[in-house]
């Protein structure tokens, strides 16, 4: 069964909103925040992985694997607001980073 990718943009740009809902709640201490970001970063990570594209171009690839690390990251950022540890700012910083950088490299 093949999904088509523009099917799945709303559960993504939903996903990227709660993301930053739950960050903000987060950071003033309410539980909800963890759990909206959790839901939110499971969806962006499920559906940036159905996204993948099938290609041979080895630039493509390279770039899409690099999305993959930034996608680790958020799952790296709701293990560490799970354990209370205040570096998952650092780990969501480095997720935003390589977003944004692939995102102009991919142009």
């Amino acid at each position: 069964m093949k999904i088509n990718p523009a099917k799945l943009q709303i559960p993504f740009i939903a996903s990227y909103i709660g993301i930053l809902i739950g960050a903000a709640l987060h950071i003033f201490d309410l539980t909800a925040g963890f759990w909206i970001f959790t839901v939110s970063a499971i969806v962006f990570v499920v559906t940036r992985i159905i996204t993948l594209p099938k290609t041979d171009d080895k630039r493509t690839r390279r770039l899409y694997a690099q999305l993959m690390i930034g996608s680790g990251c958020l799952l790296g950022t709701i293990y560490l607001m799970y354990v209370g540890n205040n570096a998952w700012a650092v780990t969501l910083i480095i997720s935003a980073f390589i977003d944004i950088w692939v995102s102009f490299r991919l142009k």
